[in-house]
C-alpha cells in the first residue's frame, strides 16, 4: 500500500463562522499522494437549514441537503486538488 510508503496527502480544513455565515476553507492538499480531483462528504451541524449554499462562490443547487433530525446539512462536492476551495453556508 502506498501510504506504508510516505505516499499520501494531507487536508487540512479551516471554519469560520461570522455574520450568520459558515466558512469552510478546504486547503490544497500537501504530500506526495496527488489525485487530481477529490471528493469530500461534509456533515455540518446547525439549528437550521441554510438559505444557500455555495462552493468557491457558486450556488450550489445539488450537493447538499438538511437533516432535520439531526440538524445537519450534508454536503457532497468534487473539487480540483490543484487548488483550495471554499464553501460557504448562509441563512
Amino acid at each position: 500500500l502506498e501510504y506504508q510508503k510516505g505516499i499520501f496527502s494531507i487536508t487540512t480544513l479551516q471554519i469560520k463562522q461570522a455574520n450568520n455565515n459558515c466558512k469552510i476553507e478546504i486547503a490544497k492538499p500537501s504530500g506526495k499522494f496527488k489525485p487530481e480531483m477529490h471528493q469530500y462528504a461534509l456533515q455540518v451541524h446547525t439549528n437550521s437549514k441554510p438559505a444557500q449554499v455555495l462552493i468557491n462562490g457558486s450556488i450550489m443547487t445539488t450537493g447538499w441537503r438538511y437533516d432535520e433530525p439531526s440538524k445537519t446539512v450534508i454536503i457532497q462536492a468534487m473539487t480540483d486538488n490543484l487548488l483550495s476551495s471554499g464553501i460557504e453556508l448562509r441563512w
